[in-house]
Formats: C-alpha cells, sequence, structure tokens
C-alpha cells in the first residue's frame, strides 16, 4: 500500500509541517514535497533561499538512492516516522529459513495488518501452514529415500520465503513501499523458548 503523503500532510498542523522543512534529512524527499506543497496551499511563504537548499538536498537524497546499489532486501527501510511499521524482508527470510516458513507469514501478516489490507491476512496464513505441512512431508521423504542433506530445509524453506515476498509482499504491501524497520526481538524469543521447549521434549522423550 503506497503512502499518499499529500493527504497525509493535509493532516498535519503548521507546526508539524514546518518540522519536515527545518529537519528534512529525516523524512523521505515525497513526505518534505508534500510537506512544502501544504504549506503553499495555506498561505505559508517560504523563502526562495531555504526553498532552493531544500530542493537541492532532495536532489541529493534522490541521486545517493539512485546510486547506491541495493540488494532487494531492506532496500525500502526508511527513518522517516510518518512511514508504517514492518517487519524486514531480511528479517522474515531469517525466520523463514531457520524457523520455518510459518513463522515467516505470521510475520507478513503481521505487516499486512499494519498496512490495513486485512483482506490479505488469510491467504498469507494459508499458505504459511500449507507449505509448512508440505515442507514437512518433503523432507520425511527425503530422510527416507536417502537424498536429505545438510540445508536441505534452508533451501525448501527459502522457495517459501521468495513466494512470500515476490508475490503476497508486493500484492498486498507494493514491493515499493516504504517503511520503519519493526523490532523482531519479540518473535525471536518465542521462536527460541518454542524451540528450546521442542529439544526438551525430544530429550526427555528419548530418555524414557
Amino acid at each position: 500500500m503506497e503512502i499518499d503523503f499529500q493527504e497525509l500532510m493535509a493532516r498535519k498542523s503548521d507546526e508539524d509541517l514546518q518540522r519536515y522543512i527545518s529537519d528534512s534529512i529525516r523524512y523521505v524527499p515525497e513526505s518534505v514535497e508534500a510537506a512544502i506543497s501544504e504549506l503553499k496551499k495555506r498561505g505559508q511563504t517560504i523563502s526562495v533561499i531555504e526553498l532552493d537548499n531544500i530542493n537541492s538536498g532532495i536532489e541529493q537524497k534522490k541521486k545517493n538512492e539512485n546510486s547506491v546499489s541495493y540488494s532487494r532486501l531492506g532496500r525500502n527501510i526508511v527513518t522517516d516516522i510518518d512511514a508504517p511499521l514492518f517487519y524486514s524482508d531480511r528479517v522474515i527470510w531469517y525466520f523463514s529459513c531457520f524457523f520455518g516458513t510459518i513463522t515467516g507469514a505470521i510475520l507478513l501478516a503481521i505487516n499486512i495488518r499494519n498496512a490495513e489490507k486485512k483482506n490479505g491476512i488469510l491467504a498469507v496464513l494459508i499458505f504459511g501452514i500449507g507449505y509448512q505441512i508440505l515442507t514437512i512431508l518433503l523432507a520425511v521423504f527425503l530422510v527416507r529415500s536417502g537424498y536429505y542433506f545438510p540445508g536441505s530445509s534452508i533451501l525448501i524453506n527459502g522457495i517459501g520465503w521468495t513466494v512470500l515476498i515476490k508475490y503476497f509482499w508486493r500484492k498486498h504491501i507494493g514491493s515499493d513501499t516504504k517503511y520503519r524497520a519493526k523490532p523482531f526481538v519479540i518473535p525471536l524469543s518465542i521462536c527460541a523458548i518454542l524451540g528450546a521447549l521442542y529439544i526438551a521434549y525430544i530429550i526427555h522423550t528419548n530418555g524414557n
């Protein structure tokens, strides 16, 4: 879901809009340009010198963004306080690969909820659960047939992550949507606790 910066700025006070101009380095160029446009609509005067400095900064920032060779992972992360808060695709990658595609699907579903596109949440969770079941069945088959090798699970889960990002993220959030990175301490702690409980259960079962 792309941010409508013009609509967003229309709801801001004059003081808030001035903050975008005076501290423009903190914000994405689109939000600064929208703030300037909104101030002009309200009859506010911006000096030519100040406007030139702002425009120069915006152009330089755009050039810097275009000149950097970004990887797909995390390239849309910004510090703009008005940007939505998402778990990054890098975080979803790690969770999907090491804790299973279902965990990546849950994180993406939370992102979609934060993007206020609730229609995609169920589809993502159904895919995550279905793919996780498929992953388990495929792993059992590979083990029994002797084709299982270290890293098989990561490879299979990596394919699941690709579907989550390339299809579901693009469809329900948008590949160019800028966002703030959401801390992942809580989901990591939950996965670590569940993993420890599972290992303890296996040890206890084998001990009996």
